[in-house]
């Protein structure tokens, strides 16, 4: 028999020095904060032991970023233009550097709900109203979302041939090519702004000019972050993703929240087990200081 649970994780953010919390949707501060919702998956059961595990999980999580390397910090771009070559530029910010993946780090607690009664637990198990000692396997680490980064630096060459504006890559007339940027961090940020970067090489007249984008943004205009080939935006008009993975990119965490990339189990004492599977599904509230919530 298939059972359903649902899986529920309260989130905030951190980084080096302290946890900074986030709302799905407002600003950090004593209002009360949005929570996300989502459904899970269970593991076949025997049907006369579904009421052993709780009906509904939720782990208290934080957002620990992991920033670019030293050797990929240190990446430029540059441009040559009509055979000069130009000014090279820094790809990054000393003061903000992207992430290469950002973790989801279970903080220790939270909550189950068992009979429509929701009850806090701490650590990995849960104990009273028949649930026989139901334990929660887990890592530190419940889950780590990558950001694509670039892999050297970037060498771009411009030319007008017949009229027409070649950049290399791609060589292709008047398409601009979108280069991986990492994930964009900061204190404070908002879990759903937590995304993709791609980068546009340009120039003026004697230096290379590197412009990041964010994933939603450019989704905004027409992109397909899983889509070959050139692709016309709004505002920006032709261009092309290069070095790119095979495999679909999520924008954001929030996607992968929503398409169960996070999991945990449940076992019981007589080592019957439960995977919970998080997907996003509506809105509710619920009032917790500086938390945001997924069912």
């Amino acid at each position: 028999m298939r059972i359903h649970r649902t899986l529920s994780f309260y989130l905030s953010a951190s980084d080096h020095k302290h946890e900074k919390s986030v709302r799905q949707s407002g600003i950090v501060n004593d209002e009360l904060p949005k929570f996300a919702s989502a459904a899970v998956n269970g593991a076949d059961v025997i049907k006369d032991r579904k009421d052993l595990f709780p009906g509904m999980i939720e782990l208290r999580c934080r957002m620990v970023p992991n920033f670019i390397d030293g050797v990929t910090a240190a990446f430029d771009a540059q441009m040559t233009y009509a055979g000069k070559t130009l000014i090279p530029t820094p790809l990054f910010s000393k003061e903000r550097l992207p992430i290469s993946s950002v973790s989801l780090v279970y903080c220790g607690d939270g909550f189950f709900q068992k009979a429509g009664k929701r009850q806090f637990f701490k650590g990995y198990r849960f104990q009273g109203d028949s649930l026989d000692e139901c334990r929660l396997s887990y890592k530190d680490v419940l889950y780590k979302h990558p950001f694509l980064v670039p892999k050297s630096n970037l060498k771009l060459s411009t030319n007008i041939v017949k009229q027409q504006t070649i950049v290399d890559p791609p060589g292709i007339p008047d398409v601009q090519a979108l280069f991986p940027y990492g994930g964009g961090f900061y204190e404070g940020i908002k879990i759903e702004d937590i995304q993709q970067y791609f980068c546009m090489v340009s120039s003026n007249s004697t230096h290379t000019l590197v412009s990041p984008h964010g994933a939603r943004s450019l989704a905004s205009q027409g992109l397909s972050c899983n889509q070959k080939g050139i692709q016309k935006l709004q505002r920006m008009g032709n261009v092309m993703l290069l070095d790119v993975l095979q495999k679909p990119i999520a924008f954001s965490i929030v996607e992968e929240i929503a398409v169960g990339s996070v999991q945990c189990v449940v076992s019981s004492k007589d080592n019957q087990i439960m995977n919970y599977t998080s997907i996003k599904s509506g809105d509710t509230y619920l009032k917790v200081d500086y938390m945001v919530r997924f069912f």
